[in-house]
């Protein structure tokens, strides 16, 4: 996402802009598929949690804006310690 970002400033100077709207595109194009695919599976999939089960369900799971944006958890990694017996 940053080269696209990097890619649409450059195409700004008229030095650049012949040569970079090209990629920009295609890859404002692959950008646009691929989270849009990403989406669509996340709708797929919410129907597994029950209180998303059904249409109604996945309306209500994309209405929330949590789903469009995405959510990662943050596992904490519990220290083991080793016993080593002498």
């Amino acid at each position: 996402m940053i080269v696209c970002l990097v890619l649409s400033v450059l195409t700004t100077i008229e030095k650049f802009a012949a040569s970079l709207s090209i990629y920009v595109y295609w890859i404002e194009i692959f950008l646009v598929l691929f989270f849009g695919i990403e989406y669509i599976l996340r709708l797929w999939s919410a129907g597994c949690r029950s209180k998303y089960m059904g249409l109604a369900g996945r309306f209500r799971f994309a209405r929330k804006p949590i789903a469009v944006v995405g959510r990662r958890k943050r596992l904490k990694k519990k220290k083991k310690t080793i016993d080593c017996m002498i």
